[in-house]
């Protein structure tokens, strides 16, 4: 049966109106959910409890350890190291990508991701500096099975200062990351060696504009001399008061060089020590306590800056291995405890009426 024009006119133009009212509410949709990620991404940040490791914590013993000291998110990196005989970087595969990120999302446990971009040593030699192809390559993989979870990239550097990576890099890298993956937050990293920079050279390795928050790594006991504190709790009448001290000179100073000029939201990713080397002076390693006030003091001083009242974030490096070259948080149940009380107390704040 053919219809009369007329009703084919109406039905067509019912069509067309229908078509034009789903694609405003794909998109609505699509904002939605956009915006409900962002919030997402904020407050996982906001909350963060996570210590950099080597590799996935997903054995049983260890996750129910990470877990019980309070740890919710997890840091994991690109790589699985460098190949043995050869300069290069044994970077992992889909199906490694994939379980990981699958195992994030099922433990719900968001991840910071760390990229491995700079020139490398190794005894085989010097691996070379990531093209853009290769960076692009990667971070789509990533985000293919993991957009979802991932809170944000860190390029895989160490403090800037030290490291020496200049900001023109810096902004490129950057660039890159945000073209693959935008709504991923994107972290710069500066440290101690930053403490005594001149205007020249933090001119040259720190510019606020072009990442999203700020990694600061703090080293009392491995770098305190960059500072001007030589802790050893063992020698001190004090060592509580000597590493408080530090801990506030540490955040004035940085504050007064680096984080006074952070913009409106950038945060503050405060990563204290929790690593030490087999065969250190005993008062040069920290003990449980320190641990507790590096990041218990750490965090209020950066939570009376402004901007960060409600940063209840904490960072530590790092997890450690048994029979590793550096000893951390998973060989030392002292410092697990005091992690689990200094983010208990983090948890009881901002649940506060």
């Amino acid at each position: 049966m053919r219809l009369p024009l007329s009703a084919t006119r109406v039905f067509s133009l019912a069509a067309i109106l229908l078509i034009a009212a789903a694609v405003p509410a794909r998109a609505d949709s699509a904002r939605r959910r956009a915006v409900g990620r962002a919030e997402w991404r904020r407050e996982a940040l906001q909350t963060m409890r996570v210590a950099a490791a080597g590799q996935l914590i997903s054995e049983r013993q260890q996750l129910a350890a990470y877990v019980g000291a309070g740890f919710n998110t997890l840091c994991v990196f690109d790589v699985n190291g460098y190949t043995q005989f050869s300069a290069g970087w044994d970077f992992k595969t889909a199906e490694q990508v994939r379980f990981e990120t699958s195992f994030a999302r099922e433990k719900g446990m968001p991840l910071i991701l760390g990229l491995a971009v700079e020139p490398h040593d190794t005894s085989s030699g010097r691996i070379a500096e990531a093209t853009d192809a290769e960076i692009r390559a990667r971070l789509q993989l990533w985000k293919t099975y993991g957009d979802d979870v991932v809170i944000g990239v860190f390029p895989w550097y160490d403090d800037v200062f030290w490291q020496t990576v200049d900001v023109g890099r810096q902004l490129h890298i950057y660039r890159l990351i945000k073209e693959v993956v935008p709504d991923w937050y994107v972290f710069g990293m500066i440290g101690e060696f930053g403490f005594k920079a001149t205007e020249d050279e933090v001119r040259r390795h720190y510019e606020p504009a072009a990442f999203d928050h700020l990694i600061a790594l703090m080293y009392p006991y491995d770098l305190c001399g960059v500072v001007g504190a030589s802790l050893d709790h063992k020698a001190s009448a004090d060592p509580d008061g000597d590493l408080t001290r530090y801990v506030d000179r540490y955040i004035a100073g940085m504050e007064l060089k680096f984080f006074r000029y952070l913009q409106p939201g950038q945060l503050i990713v405060l990563v204290g020590q929790a690593f030490y080397y087999p065969g250190q002076a005993e008062g040069r390693t920290p003990r449980g306590q320190d641990i507790a006030i590096m990041m218990g003091r750490g965090m209020e001083r950066v939570r009376e800056l402004a901007g960060q009242e409600r940063n209840y974030s904490a960072a530590y490096y790092h997890w450690g291995a048994e029979g590793g070259s550096i000893v951390g948080l998973w060989q030392r149940p002292d410092w697990l405890e005091a992690a689990r009380e200094v983010h208990a107390r983090m948890r009881a704040e901002t649940v506060a009426p």
